[in-house]
């Protein structure tokens, strides 16, 4: 694509070229009208002194009257001119410069009586040897004609001409270098000033004053832009002053597709927790900007409502709503984290055993549904159902306070227990749930089981008063498989933890 400066010279060199070329079209039609203009009021002249010759001696020129025609050599000035003359009532040529013409018709000659008579002002015809320009006058009953060649009465307007056009062509020259060399003064250079303090400022250099002086519609342009900036540099602080005085932490920011720099508010540094250069680099190219606003995102904590899991310094939650319209983007940030963990900490009081530390029977149900809602994470995984032997025995024999020891030891077995995922819960009083899932094989998940029953039957608590007793329960499984009622599936498990039980029991019988 072609810059400015070259638009500029090429388009006054197209319209230089076009008015020199009417002017030379022009001088060369004025050039053969005035030649022939020069012709007709010398050849008016010329025969107007014959005509007054013819009137003054009349009596002395009759007798040789033939002869003088006879002879036009002694009217001949100079080559190219003829003269003719022609009787008006027999139309026959009684006289020439070319003598081979005399005796012709007139219509033998090429030339119309109807023109002679008609153009008394002259016009173009072709005799004798070639064409010819050619002015009659009246004479008593004689036309006495004066023509001139075409070669002789144009052979000064090539020359004229060629003049004119060397002149003209100069002239444009000049007046092009003039002309463009002014303008790429006063409008290119501007111009390009003006696009080099837009370059900068759309790559955030926000600072930088547009100050182009070549006239006085570049200063108010200059002044257009600087007050665009300043004004947009007022409305940003404005906007982090206003989310500075809400509760929460909230910035903003917005970028479009023609401008390279993100406008941000300065708490978008603080939510992130970036440093001063850290966010400079972000902001100065929207690219950049966009990409770690990806990264953000990644990391989802709340799908619905666009929360997500931050961390750098500390852990964090932001929320993100973004909105794109006629290529700009603005965007919402909002640091969620004291919401979140305040509700968590509220969800963990409801879902947690104070105790022990476990989900309780609401929590573990909402455990549950959210595993379950997504069976692709299950696997190979069972349901146990297990309860604690001997726990009135101890709460009899050593007290409360020791049974509570119990308690927590059975629920720190099962806390995190297998090798991969697991949900462990107590239901109230000595039952307890324990969910094993995520096993890529079911041999896997059994030997999990297996390590279970050996803990079974080799564990003990230390109580307060320095004993130790065993540590003993009775528990019941169920392989989940493809089911998906595991209401169901607890209801199975708890059965098969009850006959445990009691075979136990008559064992130690």
């Amino acid at each position: 694509m072609q810059n400015l400066k070259s638009k500029i010279s090429r388009y006054m060199t197209i319209i230089t070229v076009g008015i020199i070329s009417v002017i030379i079209v022009v001088s060369f039609l004025v050039s053969m009208l005035s030649a022939q203009s020069n012709a007709r009021k010398e050849a008016k002249y010329l025969l107007k002194q014959i005509e007054q010759l013819f009137e003054e001696n009349q009596q002395d020129l009759s007798e040789v009257k033939e002869e003088l025609f006879n002879d036009f050599s002694l009217l001949r000035i100079n080559e190219g001119v003829d003269y003719l003359a022609i009787d008006a009532k027999t139309e026959t040529v009684i006289g020439a410069t070319d003598s081979t013409l005399v005796g012709k018709a007139v219509s033998q000659t090429g030339l119309k009586m109807s023109k002679i008579i008609k153009d008394k002002d002259g016009f173009h015809a072709r005799y004798g040897e070639g064409n010819s320009f050619i002015v009659f006058k009246r004479v008593g009953d004689t036309w006495i004609g004066r023509g001139i060649r075409n070669k002789v009465l144009y052979d000064n307007v090539p020359g004229n001409v060629l003049g004119l056009a060397i002149c003209c062509i100069l002239m444009g020259v000049v007046q092009v270098f003039c002309i463009t060399k002014y303008l790429n003064a006063q409008v290119v250079e501007g111009i390009h000033e003006v696009n080099e303090k837009l370059k900068l400022i759309s790559n955030g250099k926000l600072t930088e004053n547009v100050n182009v002086r070549n006239s006085s519609e570049f200063v108010e342009l200059s002044q257009y832009i600087n007050d665009m900036v300043r004004n947009l540099m007022a409305g940003n602080r404005r906007l982090s002053y206003v989310l500075s005085k809400t509760h929460m932490q909230i910035g903003a920011y917005e970028y479009n597709d023609l401008i390279k720099r993100v406008v941000v508010t300065e708490q978008i540094a603080q939510i992130l927790e970036l440093k001063d250069e850290e966010m400079e680099v972000l902001v100065s190219d929207k690219n950049e900007f966009k990409k770690y606003i990806n990264h953000v995102q990644r990391y989802i904590y709340d799908a619905e409502n666009n929360i997500y899991h931050y961390r750098r310094y500390h852990e964090k939650y932001i929320r993100i709503e973004e909105l794109y319209e006629h290529g700009k983007m603005f965007g919402v940030m909002i640091d969620m984290t004291d919401e979140i963990l305040r509700r968590k900490q509220i969800e963990e009081e409801r879902d947690v055993d104070l105790l022990t530390g476990l989900y309780n029977r609401r929590g573990l149900e909402n455990r549950l549904y959210e595993l379950f809602s997504m069976p692709e994470r299950i696997g190979h995984g069972a349901i146990i159902m297990i309860d604690a032997d001997g726990l009135k025995e101890i709460n009899d024999r050593y007290g409360h306070d020791n049974g509570d020891i119990f308690l927590k030891k059975m629920g720190n077995i099962i806390k995190g227990f297998g090798v991969n995922e697991s949900i462990a819960s107590r239901q109230g009083g000595d039952e307890y749930v324990l969910v094993l899932y995520d096993y890529a094989s079911e041999t896997e998940l059994m030997n999990t089981i297996g390590t279970l029953e050996h803990i079974q039957n080799n564990s003990t608590v230390h109580l307060n008063e320095g004993q130790d007793v065993p540590l003993k329960f009775s528990f019941g499984y169920t392989i989940i498989g493809e089911r998906t009622d595991y209401f169901a599936m607890m209801h199975e498990a708890d059965e098969k933890m009850y006959e445990s039980k009691r075979i136990r029991k008559g064992k130690k019988k």
